[in-house]
C-alpha cells in the first residue's frame, strides 16, 4: 500500500496519542474495570466494595438484575478521595473532589461493572473455587519475602482494608468473571498493518541539524542611554520593579537557647538517656543473602551435594530447574521473624560459600551469604555530648511551654504584647518593615526575626492590629506571637531608587534584540547558499551538530519549536527560533526514515499499545451496548442521602 502522506500520517499519529490519553482518562472502560486491577492491589490504593454483603438499603445503582447499595457506592467514593488526600495532602477536599468530577466517575464504574456482572450472570459464567484461590495467591501483596502466599499475610491485610474473608473471595470472585468477559469479547483485536506501520515511521523518524547559537549575553553591550530613554522603560514595564508587600511587626519570640541556661542535665539523666534509645546507638550485624527454596528433601539434598562439589549457587539453579531468589541485606531480628532455623543458618554461614541446605515451615532452604556487615556500637562516651544537647533541647522546650502559658495569661488579662513583655522580662522584637521571604527593603534578612515558615506565614494572614495565637514553630525551635502593626501595600519602586535595575533590564533587552537580529541575519546568508561553517566563522560562532532526535521532546537539548520547525524541511532547509538567551539558527543536514522491520522489538510493542486500545474501543462500545439492552439506573438522591 503507499504510504500516507506526512500531514495525514501527522494528523493519524495525534488522533491515536488523543485516544490513548483518553482511553487513560477516567470515563473509559479501563476505569470502568479497574475493580480487578484494584482487588489486587488494594493494600496500597483501597477496593470498591461491588458486593458489600451484609448491607441492606435501598439500591443505589441498578444494571440489569444487579442491584448495588448506596453504602457501596459511597464507600468506594470516600476510599478515592482518600487515596487522593494521601497523595496531595489534607488541603485537598472532598469539594475538590467533587468539582474534579470524581463522584461521577466512580458512579460511571460501578455502572459498568454492574452491566458486565449481569452479562456475567446471563451467559451462565461460573468461576470456580479454584480459579478464585489461585488468583487470591498469584497476588503479590499477599506473599512473604521468601515469595510464597501466606495466608496470615493475607488475612491481616484484608482486614486491615476493613473486609471479612468470605466477602473479598465473592469480590474477587466476580472480578475473575468480568476478566474473562471482557477478555472473550477483546480477544485478537489488532490495528491494519498500514496504520500501524505509518505511526511507527511517523514517530520514529530521526533528523539532524547543524546549528548556530546566538546568546545575549555574547553581544556587546549598548552604550548607556539618558535618563529620559530609561525612565521611559521603566514607565513601560513598572511590573518588573515592583515593591512586595511588607508588613511592621511586633513580636515576642521564645526560643530554646533564650533558656538553656537554665538547664541542667546530670549524668544520670544522661545514663538514663543512653539506655532508653539503645538500639539508636547500635547497628546489628547485617548480611547479603541469597537462597533456592526447595519443597522436596531429595532436591535439596541433591542441592546440597553439588555445593559440596564446589558450585556456586546460580550454577546449582540451573542445573536443577530452580529460581534464585534474593534476600538481600537482613539482620537476623528480621529473618526470625519468618524462621529461626532460616536465621540461624544465615549468620553462620561463611561469607561467599553454599552452605547446606536448612528446613523451616516454608521448605528446604540452600543459602549463599555474598557479604557481612558487621555491627556496630556506640558507647555512651562516643555519643554523650548529643545526648546532653537532645536533653536540653527537651528541657527547654518544657521551660517554654510553661513561659508560653503565662504569656496568654497576661494576654487575656487584657495586657497588650508590650506589657506582657515587659512584665515577664521577655524580649520584644519590632520590625519596621519586612516581606513574605523575612527579608527588608534592602532584600537582607530581618535580624531578630525567625526565619519559619509557620511564622512568616502567620505574620502574612493575620489581620492589621490583631495578635496571633501563641504559636509553636518548626521542628521545636521555640514559640511566637506576633502583631502586624501595618501593612505596607506592594507600590512601584521609585525610579531613582532602581535606576541600576533598570539600566541592567534595558541593556538584557537590547542584547536579546541584538542576538535575534544576528540570528535572521546567519539564517539569510544560509538560504542564499553559505554553509553553517562559513557562516559560524564569520560571525564567530562554533558550529554544532546534534544528535539524530524524533519528534518526541524529551531527552534533547534542542528546543521543542527547532525541533517541531526541523520536521517540517527539506534538506538544506533553514528554521529560526527565539529562545530565552538568545536565539538559534538551525539547517537541516539528515533525514533518517524508520523501518518497522529494521526494529521488531519497537514496531511490536507499538502494535501491543495499539491493539489494547482497538481492545478498549470495543470493551466501550460492548458496555455501551449492554446498557442499551438491559439499562441502567442511578438513584443520585439515595446516594446523596448517604454523603451528607
Amino acid at each position: 500500500m503507499p504510504a500516507l502522506p506526512p500531514r495525514s500520517a501527522a494528523l493519524l499519529d495525534a488522533n491515536c496519542r488523543m485516544l490513548e490519553v483518553f482511553r487513560k482518562a477516567s470515563r473509559t472502560w479501563i476505569a470502568k474495570i479497574l475493580f480487578g486491577i484494584l482487588v489486587l492491589s488494594f493494600a496500597v490504593w483501597g477496593v470498591g466494595d461491588m458486593v458489600n454483603v451484609g448491607v441492606s438499603n435501598a439500591p443505589a445503582i441498578t444494571a440489569g438484575d444487579v442491584e448495588i447499595p448506596a453504602d457501596a457506592v459511597v464507600a468506594e467514593y470516600k476510599r478515592e478521595v482518600n487515596r487522593l488526600q494521601r497523595v496531595f495532602g489534607s488541603a485537598f477536599t472532598e469539594e475538590q473532589a467533587r468539582s474534579m468530577g470524581l463522584l461521577e466517575r466512580t458512579i460511571d464504574n460501578m455502572v459498568a461493572r454492574g452491566l458486565l456482572d449481569h452479562a456475567a450472570n446471563d451467559l451462565d459464567m461460573v468461576a470456580p473455587d479454584t480459579a478464585v484461590r489461585q488468583r487470591i495467591q498469584d497476588n503479590p501483596a499477599f506473599r512473604n519475602a521468601m515469595g510464597q502466599f501466606d495466608a496470615q499475610l493475607f488475612r491481616q491485610a484484608i482486614a486491615q482494608a476493613g473486609f471479612a474473608e468470605p466477602q473479598f473471595i465473592e469480590m474477587a470472585r466476580h472480578d475473575l468473571l468480568r476478566g474473562q468477559l471482557i477478555g472473550a469479547v477483546a480477544e485478537g483485536m489488532q490495528p491494519p498493518t498500514q496504520v500501524a506501520e505509518t505511526i511507527y515511521k511517523y514517530r520514529n523518524e530521526k533528523r539532524t541539524v547543524e546549528s548556530l547559537t546566538f546568546e545575549a549575553s555574547r553581544m556587546p553591550a549598548p552604550p548607556t542611554p539618558t535618563d529620559e530613554v530609561l525612565k521611559q522603560y521603566w514607565e513601560a514595564h513598572q511590573d518588573r520593579f515592583m515593591a512586595p508587600e511588607f508588613r511592621a511587626l511586633t513580636a515576642i519570640i521564645l526560643r530554646p537557647s533564650d533558656v538553656a541556661g537554665e538547664v541542667t542535665v546530670t549524668d544520670a539523666m544522661v545514663e538514663e538517656a543512653y539506655q532508653q534509645r539503645l538500639a539508636e546507638f547500635q547497628e546489628p550485624e547485617r548480611r547479603n543473602a541469597r537462597q533456592i527454596l526447595f519443597q522436596d528433601e531429595a532436591a535439596a539434598k541433591q542441592a546440597g551435594a553439588l555445593a559440596q562439589q564446589g558450585k556456586d549457587l546460580d550454577a546449582i539453579a540451573q542445573e536443577m530447574g530452580q529460581q534464585v531468589l534474593e534476600l538481600g541485606w537482613v539482620d537476623r531480628q528480621s529473618l526470625e521473624v519468618l524462621a529461626a532455623e532460616l536465621a540461624e543458618a544465615a549468620f553462620t554461614a561463611q561469607p561467599g560459600t553454599v552452605a547446606q541446605p536448612v528446613q523451616t515451615s516454608l521448605g528446604w532452604h540452600l543459602l549463599q551469604v555474598r557479604e557481612v556487615q558487621p555491627g556496630e556500637s556506640r558507647s555512651l562516651a562516643e555519643v554523650r555530648d548529643q545526648l546532653v544537647q537532645d536533653l536540653v533541647q527537651e528541657r527547654a522546650i518544657d521551660v517554654l511551654y510553661e513561659m508560653a502559658n503565662k504569656v496568654d495569661d497576661t494576654l487575656a488579662s487584657g495586657a497588650s504584647l508590650e506589657e506582657a513583655a515587659d512584665k515577664l522580662g521577655l524580649r520584644l522584637v519590632k520590625a519596621d518593615a519586612v516581606d513574605v521571604q523575612g527579608r527588608d527593603a534592602k532584600g537582607q534578612p530581618v535580624p531578630d526575626l525567625p526565619q519559619s515558615e509557620k511564622f512568616l506565614s502567620t505574620a502574612f494572614t493575620a489581620e492589621e492590629g490583631v495578635e496571633t495565637r501563641m504559636t509553636e514553630m518548626e521542628n521545636n525551635n521555640g514559640f511566637f506571637i506576633a502583631r502586624v502593626d501595618k501593612v505596607i501595600a506592594p507600590a512601584v519602586k521609585p525610579f531613582d531608587t532602581v535606576k541600576t535595575e533598570v539600566l541592567a533590564s534595558w541593556q538584557a533587552e537590547q542584547q536579546l534584540a541584538a542576538a535575534r537580529t544576528q540570528a535572521e541575519q546567519a539564517a539569510e546568508r544560509l538560504r542564499q547558499g553559505e554553509t553553517v561553517a562559513a557562516v559560524g566563522a564569520a560571525m564567530g560562532i562554533e558550529p554544532q551538530v546534534s544528535q539524530p532526535f524524533t519528534r518526541t521532546p524529551t531527552g534533547r537539548d534542542l528546543p521543542v519549536e527547532l525541533v517541531s520547525q526541523a520536521f517540517t524541511l527539506q534538506p538544506g532547509g533553514v528554521a529560526t527560533v527565539s529562545t530565552p538567551k538568545g536565539a538559534m539558527v538551525a539547517q537541516l543536514e539528515d533525514v533518517q526514515p524508520a523501518d518497522p522491520k529494521a526494529d521488531a522489538t519497537g514496531y511490536a510493542e507499538l502494535r501491543a499499545a495499539l491493539s489494547e486500545g482497538y481492545s478498549a474501543d470495543v470493551i466501550d462500545q460492548y458496555v455501551s451496548a449492554l446498557n442499551a439492552a438491559h439499562g441502567a439506573s442511578v438513584n443520585r438522591e439515595v446516594i446523596e442521602s448517604r454523603l451528607r
